[in-house]
């Protein structure tokens, strides 16, 4: 991922001839260290830039620190104890289990700069979050409630009144700036992997818990990226999407060679990870097949990880310790693609798969399990490489053997089309592809309006199908409602989902009616979701809890059911697995849970 936005940052800085800042929130970063250690390296051009938070506050003279806009009321209370000078840059508190309670930060000349508390409900137990900034004299100067909000303050310091674009590539950070909405910067964020946790498993299944708070508020950013368009059309069908979405591919700046030499054609080798995901076993299974028709074949596999020691067991029970060789982990493991015939990518899911686009550039035919998501974008099969279906070894014993029986004329034509797929993914390309999609994602921007949403439950009942709801959605506008989606979040889990709904209009009163199927609740497990309206209004998007106005009982059977929390709010209670009859009254249940 870093490597990525690296890649992106130098692109853009070359074909602009512009500086490119990349923005660093950890208070031990060096940003002229940092960005010397990059540039000896050549991972980033000279004009890309490197800012960091605490760098900039460590040096800001008192004047500009008291124009940094808190986010609490003035005046400026609870700052809570103050703490010593220590002499060093930070310092902390903690609780008796080792829990950080408190982290302070100094400047050089040793004055307080800041005071980050995580004990601010009740003193000495995590809970609540203050960060207050002083000045050179101790006086506090500015104070935020919460972490998304003290970065948001930096942002809009560095940024200004420019015309900014900001691309967050982290999910920590991703999860803060889903609110940072302002009229002047276009907010995209990137999805480097799935956005499921098990993407080989229901469309509709659990969400990564780092990206919960980045997948469910999609909605909030003016665009969203994913390296495939596979990913993308899976999000667009299941809803987590509906627009601001667009597929923009990594980009590959390595080496391509320029003339394809002759090589065993039995010679296979293997890079990654060797780990559960990757699942390097059905590679070593595929092997053991292929060594029965073709002795001489050859894989060899470079990466290390906790699995390392039952492939070595695998291979020593399958007798194929000449045929395949686990080399561990090496630097220069890329380079042996240029000297392979093939390579093997057995994984059970991958974000893009950049293994693959340097095997392409070596002219080594790739060999793939069709999984989501990568292979299918990058290999079109027979062509530049193979897919293979995935969790089938046989298959892809198969597939191999048949890409060591191929003819020498045969093998050269493919190795040709590979080297030739790699240029689709060069920087020139690929950064022409975010030119068009941050300036429709620009153009297309609308000022955050100001509006109220009321949204009331008017109607609920079951059948086979699913819920079916009738909701009544009221606005203080008189713009038009021009999307509305009832979407559901779990409470405790990562469960997410939502569904598009029709809209009949009078006057500024919605009805909105929406069905809520069975089938979507069937791979989340038990546990409680909490019911939301979502509507969009001349491009800007809220959302809102529904009230359970008249719902006296729950309502559903199979899988799911609604009912009306204590606090008067429309949620879903989850039964996998079990039958029930429609509008069965839950007075026998357990004490109805609260929002």
């Amino acid at each position: 991922m870093t490597s990525a936005a690296l890649q992106r940052a130098s692109a853009f800085a070359e074909v602009d001839k512009r500086v490119v800042e990349i923005l660093t929130l950890s208070p031990r970063m060096n940003p002229k260290r940092r960005r010397s250690a990059l540039l000896a390296s050549k991972k980033i051009g000279r004009r890309v830039h490197i800012r960091n938070l605490w760098s900039e506050l460590r040096t800001m003279p008192d004047k500009q620190i008291i124009r940094l806009r808190g986010t609490t009321k003035q005046p400026i209370t609870t700052v809570g104890e103050r703490p010593s000078i220590t002499g060093a840059a930070e310092s902390t508190r903690s609780d008796d289990n080792g829990n950080i309670l408190q982290i302070d930060q100094y400047r050089r000349d040793g004055s307080l700069l800041a005071i980050d508390r995580l004990d601010t409900r009740r003193r000495g137990h995590l809970g609540g979050r203050q960060i207050t900034v002083f000045d050179r004299k101790g006086k506090a100067a500015a104070q935020w409630g919460s972490e998304a909000d003290f970065y948001h303050s930096w942002i809009d310091w560095v940024v200004g009144d420019r015309t900014a674009t900001i691309i967050s590539d982290s999910s920590p950070v991703g999860g803060m700036m889903h609110g940072y909405r302002r009229d002047n910067v276009t907010v995209t964020q990137v999805l480097h992997n799935p956005h499921l946790r098990d993407p080989t498993g229901s469309p509709y299944g659990l969400l990564p818990p780092a990206k919960k708070e980045i997948l469910t508020h999609l909605d909030r950013y003016d665009l969203v990226t994913t390296l495939t368009e596979e990913q993308r059309t899976d999000m667009l069908e299941s809803c987590m999407a509906v627009d601001k979405i667009q597929t923009v591919s990594n980009m590959y700046e390595g080496p391509v060679v320029e003339r394809i030499e002759a090589r065993p054609p039995g010679q296979g080798v293997m890079v990654g990870r060797l780990v559960r995901q990757k699942r390097v076993d059905h590679a070593i299974e595929a092997m053991a097949l292929v060594h029965e028709a073709h002795p001489t074949a050859t894989l060899d596999i470079y990466g290390d990880g906790s699995h390392s020691p039952q492939l070595a067991s695998l291979i020593s029970d399958l007798g194929v310790g000449d045929t395949v060789r686990l080399h561990g982990y090496d630097a220069d493991a890329r380079a042996r693609f240029q000297h392979a015939s093939f390579s093997v990518l057995s994984s059970r899911f991958e974000g893009q798969g950049l293994v693959l686009l340097e095997s392409l550039a070596a002219g080594c035919i790739p060999i793939a399990y069709d999984v989501p998501y990568g292979p299918s974008d990058i290999i079109t099969h027979g062509v530049n490489g193979f897919l293979v279906p995935a969790g089938d070894p046989a298959e892809l014993a198969a597939t191999i053997a048949h890409v060591i029986s191929l003819s020498p004329r045969e093998l050269n034509s493919m190795r040709t089309a590979a080297v030739s797929r790699v240029a689709d993914f060069a920087p020139e390309v690929i950064t022409r592809r975010w030119r068009d999609a941050l300036c429709e994602a620009t153009a297309t921007k609308t000022a955050d309006r100001k509006f109220r949403v009321r949204a009331t439950l008017r109607d609920a009942h079951a059948t086979g199908q699913g819920i079916h709801l009738a909701i009544e959605v009221v606005l203080d506008t008189s713009d038009a409602l021009d999307r509305a989606l009832v979407s559901w979040v779990g409470r405790k889990t990562t469960a997410y989902g939502r569904v598009l709904a029709t809209i009949d209009t009078e006057a500024q009163t919605h009805r909105v009616r929406a069905l809520l199927p069975y089938h979507r609740f069937t791979a989340v497990g038990r546990g409680l979701l909490d019911v939301f309206m979502d509507v969009s209004v001349a491009g800007t998007s809220r959302r809102v809890r529904i009230t359970a106005a008249g719902l006296e009982q729950a309502v559903g059977s199979g899988p799911a059911e609604i009912y009306a929390t204590q606090h008067g709010n429309v949620s879903i209670r989850l039964h996998p697995g079990r039958d029930r009859t429609v509008g069965q009254d839950t007075a026998d249940r357990d004490t109805t849970p609260t929002d």
